[in-house]
């Protein structure tokens, strides 16, 4: 598993050395790395040099050390991205709309991937999940249903490091969000979080607004920027007769949206639920574009 290193700094020798065994499976999720002794030896190096590579293998979440029990590799190695994440986000200042664009990101970019490579057998599996979701009554059983329907999509896109990183955002948005959850709780009053998103011109007037009609006493600003993607509004021939879709460019990639108001408008003509003709108009705009 490990051999002497020569050519190399013992840094970067120890560290290559573990990631390769876990590349190429000889370290799997869960298991227990070789006692510091051991990989000293091995590798012809001193134990503070393998204890050096191991703590930063342990904040970057690759490992987990045990006080008194050894080093494991992490049980889920799809987080490990978290640690690195959370200490950039804080160094730079960061708020909870940057992960959400974050997210955004990556999950178009995942959507179009999954939408190329998408069996039968993972449509039936998607649209499952969309179905349990149209069937939950309470908003945690949703929440848990849409967060499996994410990473079905991220398993069907087939790419680690995207995925890797969207798990990692998700995790951050969810810490802000507890942390924000555990102040309310300390404080022992209910709140609610309150969005607006206006002009320059009308931000004085909306504050104003805020501040007769609510027990705020302070509002936070955060300047807004948009990127639009170039898009042509085009009626082609779905499986539901003529719909309204956007085509958007990005890199040389042409990506079909549905109107809202054309799908809105098929749903009361034949009474399909609106996420099912969403996706069907999609599906054949993406076809059409081929």
């Amino acid at each position: 598993m490990f051999k002497e290193i020569k050519n190399e700094k013992a840094f970067d020798g120890i560290l290559n050395q573990i990631i390769e065994n876990i590349q190429n499976g000889h370290l799997k999720a869960g298991d227990a790395l070789p006692a510091e002794r051991t990989m000293a030896e091995t590798m012809g190096v001193s134990r503070p040099a393998v204890r050096e590579v191991l703590r930063a293998l342990e904040l970057l979440g690759i490992i987990k050390t045990v006080p008194g029990g050894g080093n494991y590799i992490a049980d889920d190695l799809d987080s490990w991205l978290i640690g690195p994440l959370s200490i950039l986000f804080k160094l730079n200042n960061g708020y909870i709309r940057q992960t959400q664009q974050l997210r955004a990101a990556l999950e178009r970019e995942m959507a179009i991937l999954a939408a190329r490579k998408c069996t039968p057998l993972d449509a039936a599996e998607l649209w499952r999940i969309l179905s349990s979701i149209d069937k939950a009554e309470d908003e945690k059983t949703r929440g848990e249903l849409d967060k499996e329907l994410h990473t079905q999509i991220a398993k069907i896109a087939d790419n680690p490091m995207i995925y890797s990183v969207l798990a990692a955002a998700d995790q951050l948005t969810e810490n802000i969000i507890a942390g924000t959850r555990d102040y309310i709780m300390k404080k022992n009053r209910p709140a609610y979080v309150l969005h607006v998103l206006t002009t320059a011109e009308k931000r004085e007037e909306l504050e104003q607004l805020v501040f007769s009609c609510t027990t705020t006493i302070g509002v936070r600003r955060y300047p807004v920027e948009r990127t639009i993607l170039p898009r042509e509004v085009k009626e082609i021939q779905t499986r539901y007769g003529a719909a309204k879709v956007k085509i958007c460019k990005r890199g040389g990639v042409d990506t079909c949206y549905p109107e809202y108001e054309s799908v809105r408008a098929i749903c009361r003509e034949t009474g399909k639920r609106f996420m099912e003709v969403f996706h069907g108009v999609m599906e054949d705009g993406s076809i059409s574009l081929q």
